[in-house]
């Protein structure tokens, strides 16, 4: 549906739901899922040990708000990091990877976070927005300082505290 000389960009993904749950101290800790993400809370994030999930997920729904409210591709899943009854008091720094086909385009990659604009206002929906973002070519990863206003109730189960991430281009 792009310009008539726009490339296409085909990229082939195994992938296998996974997920990580590890206990956050006051003196922060990271989570790890091999070939896919890593996140680090910093000290200070959490007052008392925080458990805390990340995990891979490929949801349809997501899809479809990434496709109305994002400039372009994007990896075909999304990173969740639930922190549980407590959102962090700080930020937190994320690094996803990504695939060859991605680094060879002509886009920008960056990673997006969904937020809710507005949750007073009836009409205003999620989107995903763009977080700036850093490239480690050498280990195709891009990162980024996640902001602890990413992470909304709206999305966790029982009103958990839930981030949800991905990586896109824009042309």
């Amino acid at each position: 549906t792009g310009e008539s000389e726009s490339p296409i960009i085909v990229t082939i993904i195994s992938l296998k739901a996974q997920a990580v749950t590890a206990r956050i101290s006051p003196l922060g800790g990271k989570l790890n899922i091999p070939e896919y993400a890593s996140i680090t809370f910093p000290a200070g994030a959490f007052d008392a040990t925080q458990k805390v999930r990340m995990s891979l997920n490929a949801s349809p729904s997501i899809q479809d708000i990434f496709e109305a409210t994002a400039p372009g591709p994007r990896l075909p899943y999304e990173i969740r990091i639930n922190t549980g009854n407590k959102a962090p008091k700080t930020d937190i720094t994320v690094s996803l990877k990504y695939p060859d086909s991605f680094f060879a385009s002509h886009y920008q990659m960056h990673i997006f976070a969904q937020m809710h604009d507005n949750p007073d206002a009836p009409d205003v929906h999620d989107r995903f927005v763009m977080i700036d973002s850093g490239l480690d070519d050498e280990v195709e990863m891009a990162m980024t300082t996640l902001p602890k206003y990413a992470f909304s109730n709206r999305y966790g189960k029982n009103g958990t505290y839930e981030a949800i991430i991905t990586v896109g281009l824009i042309h």
